[in-house]
């Protein structure tokens, strides 16, 4: 497994996927809509990064909703790599990759330059 590829992310719904954070007009702050199709990312080796999300820098993010599996599994953005984790959802969470054909999440941060 790898990071994940900026050919396995693409906008959702196609439309309206992606707005201005509603911050005073403030365009440097984006927010996305996105469908990824992960073969085994989300944990600390296996990354789902800023750059292959079309973002410089990560601020927060959604849970991930798997709808191949119907499953939801917490999202984070770790600051220090610029990376989202994923949690396996247990009692004590465990970053966890997951391999999913489609999976949703929502993201907000600098949009790539």
């Amino acid at each position: 497994m790898a990071a994940l590829a900026a050919s396995a992310v693409s906008d959702y719904p196609t439309d309206y996927s992606q707005r201005f954070y509603p911050d005073k007009g403030n365009r440097q702050v984006i927010q996305k809509t996105l469908k990824l199709v992960l073969t085994g990312q989300g944990d600390q080796t296996d990354t789902i990064g800023a750059a292959a999300l079309g973002f410089s820098q990560l601020i927060s993010c959604s849970n991930l909703f798997d709808d191949s599996n119907n499953k939801v599994y917490p999202a984070v953005v770790d600051p220090v790599t610029n990376t989202i984790i994923l949690a396996d959802g247990a009692a004590a969470p465990a970053p966890v990759a997951v391999t999913a054909a489609a999976t949703y999440i929502t993201v907000v941060g600098s949009p790539a330059l």
